[in-house]
Order: structure tokens, then sequence, then C-alpha cells
């Protein structure tokens, strides 16, 4: 578990091998929701920081591809729907 808000809990799951245009390499990990009964994974998230709290029910992750910082979003907890922010 790397954040807890209320009783959501976020998680970085399995992930994906990843380099970048030099050569080096990465792990990107997946991000998942879960409660005492529920399990949500974040469709299509890919991140290599923890996500930091917004407020009670949504948290901001940074997508992540090829090892760089793509794009801010915010993710609501209880559907764990990702929500573009930014870009970087």
């Amino acid at each position: 578990m790397v954040l807890q808000s209320g009783q959501y809990r976020i998680w970085l799951t399995e992930g994906r091998a990843a380099s970048d245009s030099t050569g080096r390499t990465c792990f990107e990990r997946s991000v998942e929701v879960r409660t005492d009964s529920t399990r949500t994974k974040v469709p299509l998230l890919y991140v290599l920081d923890n996500p930091s709290r917004l407020d009670r029910t949504h948290v901001r992750a940074i997508l992540s591809y090829r090892c760089a910082p793509l794009a801010a979003y915010r993710v609501e907890l209880a559907t764990g729907r990702p929500v573009k922010l930014e870009e970087r």
C-alpha cells in the first residue's frame, strides 16, 4: 500500500518493463484502488512514482510512458476513473 484516503487504499501492482530512447530501463506499475471488499484497477494508467492525495475522494497520478512522465491524472477513488489534468 502506498497511500490511504478514508476507506480507500491505493496500491501499485503489476506493471511493465520499459526503456527510454537511450536504453535506460524502468518498471512502470499499474494503480489499484482497494477497500475491504473491492479491488478496482485504474485503466491504462502506469506510473513511476506513488500517487498523491488531492482530497478525500481523489488522488493525482502521473502517467508514465517509456520511463518518462507524460500527463497528470485525477483518479476518482470510488470508481477508479482517471481524468487528465495537465500535460507535462
